[in-house]
């Protein structure tokens, strides 16, 4: 059984890495004790987490929501949103991608930066890859 644990964190950077840590896979018995290796995956799945400064969450997460369409065309799965519990305007965003240069792409796109600048988005993200 596996167990969830809540912890304050206060920085940026650490918030970030926590996200990501969450959403890491746990190895197979098998892999931690010297067993026979699991089998790869067939794509390379790359974790984003993606730390927004926003002016109002709710007017945002309406926004974001919306947009659910183009992230998936872009190839963004498994999106989740978590609100800073300290600043409830600074959310933190868990997806996966297999192509990161569709990744790219879709971050520099001018239809992902007008719908920023529409839901009140404040600069750029700090983005995390792994």
């Amino acid at each position: 059984m596996l167990s969830v644990m809540v912890v304050h964190v206060r920085k940026l950077k650490s918030a970030a890495t926590a996200v990501l840590l969450a959403g890491l896979s746990i190895p197979s018995i098998a892999q931690t004790t010297g067993g026979a290796p699991a089998a790869a995956p067939a794509t390379t799945t790359h974790k984003i987490v993606a730390v927004y400064h926003v002016k109002d969450y709710p007017t945002w997460y309406a926004s974001y929501q919306g947009f659910a369409s183009q992230r998936a065309a872009a190839g963004l799965r498994n999106g989740q949103v978590f609100r800073s519990v300290s600043d409830p305007n600074m959310v933190v965003i868990y997806s996966e991608v297999d192509d990161m240069s569709k990744y790219a792409a879709f971050l520099n796109s001018p239809e992902l930066k007008a719908e920023q600048q529409k839901s009140g988005t404040l600069g750029p993200p700090e983005t995390f890859a792994k």
